[in-house]
């Protein structure tokens, strides 16, 4: 996959998506990756349901 392609994620808030071995990866490889978090009060439900 080309490197100036931006990767959207759509994820709850699961502590396991911020963990320090998840944030040491993401700081390797700055601007791949754009995460959409759901609100914590409501994580099962998906930002494209609204």
């Amino acid at each position: 996959m080309p490197k100036h392609i931006k990767i959207v994620i759509i994820i709850d808030n699961v502590r396991v998506h911020t963990s320090k071995k998840t944030l040491k990866f993401l700081k390797a490889v700055p601007q791949r990756f754009h995460f959409v978090f759901t609100p914590k009060h409501a994580s099962l439900y998906s930002p494209t349901q609204f």
